[in-house]
């Protein structure tokens, strides 16, 4: 594309003489008669270069500089002025106020012009080959992006149907044998009664670590599948896994939501879900907390999830570096899928705090896909 050229003077002999200078460089020269119409002209195409004359009748030279300043296409738009009569100091400094990068009197030497010309066209080229590039960078990374996104994608769908088939064999097979393990030392209870009590209290002990299995086996599978999600939502479902952790769990966890009075995809939901889940595993198993907090607030944009916890923190370069922590991970990774934001803020003896914001026009896009 070649750059464009606008020449603006009220006298047409100057026009074709300007013109006539500019035979041959590598350029698309323009002219105009009446500022008035240049002032159209500015504000509808790109230029690479404007040569104005000062005096001119409806709008001087100056004044259609300060137009071509308040443009959002030619704001930046080198100016050179040409004059025959407000050649004074006072009136050159008054055009570099106006935005003007030369000054020229006539009558003007074409050496002098093309040679100013022709620094201007190969900045301009300069600056937009580099705007090119930067457009290819920009589009190379933004695939890159998206190659990383499908890369999570399949890690954690694959981590999602591991889960699945974990939990699947816990219920029908460990479990199904725990469940006719039981069900046949009932069957024999009261035979055992019989025994000496010895005898009786193993037995007891026996039947109530095999109910303690199963207990825990369904916990696991709960945790695996969380049919919750899909049953009641993402909010009521944090809620109970909240309630549930109170009752068994050291550390006293708070959970605060805001806004948010309507279901999100069932995959969003799920994703955040295991977002909070991993938050809360992490402060369990490491924080050594007495309090923490889970906090969701939707707003018009984003959703905003903040877990905090008064543990014993850690130091963040450290933690973050560690290829082996797989909870950070699975934070990352189910983040970078919902195109949001991950911070981790902590202090040894301080505590952490992790913050996620999800934009919605992403989550729109996420559903649709």
């Amino acid at each position: 594309m070649l750059p464009k050229i606008l020449v603006v003077d009220d006298w047409e002999p100057n026009l074709m003489l300007v013109e006539k200078y500019l035979i041959g460089i590598d350029a698309d020269v323009s002219t105009c008669l009446k500022s008035v119409e240049a002032k159209k002209m500015v504000q509808k195409d790109e230029y690479a270069l404007f040569i104005l004359d000062v005096q001119m009748p409806y709008l001087d030279g100056f004044e259609l500089a300060d137009i071509i300043r308040k443009t959002e296409l030619n704001a930046l738009t080198p100016i050179i002025f040409l004059t025959g009569v407000y050649s004074d100091s006072a009136s050159v400094f008054k055009g570099y106020l106006a935005g003007a990068v030369d000054y020229l009197t006539k009558p003007i030497k074409r050496e002098v012009l093309l040679g100013k010309v022709k620094i201007f066209i190969q900045l301009y080229q300069q600056r937009y080959e580099l705007q090119q590039k930067q457009l290819l960078l920009e589009e190379y990374i933004e695939k890159l992006k998206e190659t990383e996104k499908s890369r999570i994608k399949l890690i954690i769908e694959g981590e999602d149907r591991e889960k699945m088939r974990i939990a699947s064999e816990l219920h029908d097979g460990i479990g199904q044998y725990l469940s006719a393990a039981v069900m046949n030392f009932n069957a024999i209870k009261e035979d055992v009664d019989l025994l000496n009590l010895k005898i009786g209290d193993n037995f007891e002990n026996g039947l109530n670590f095999l109910n303690q299995a199963i207990t825990e086996s369904r916990s696991i599978t709960a945790h695996l599948i969380p049919r919750v999600v899909h049953d009641f939502g993402l909010i009521a479902s944090l809620d109970i896994l909240i309630r549930k952790l109170n009752e068994s769990s050291k550390t006293r966890f708070k959970f605060i939501h805001k806004h948010i009075h309507k279901r999100l995809d069932k995959n969003v939901e799920l994703h955040l879900y295991r977002i909070g889940q991993e938050c809360i595993n992490n402060i369990i198993k490491h924080a050594e907390a007495k309090t923490a907090t889970l906090q969701i607030i939707l707003s018009d944009k984003e959703i905003h999830l903040t877990c905090e916890d008064d543990g014993k923190g850690f130091k963040i370069d450290t933690k973050l570096q560690d290829t082996s922590s797989y909870g950070m991970q699975s934070l990352y990774h189910r983040t970078t899928l919902l195109d949001g934001a991950i911070s981790v803020e902590s202090e040894i003896d301080k505590g952490t705090m992790i913050s996620i914001d999800i934009p919605l026009t992403k989550l729109k896009d996420h559903e649709k896909n």
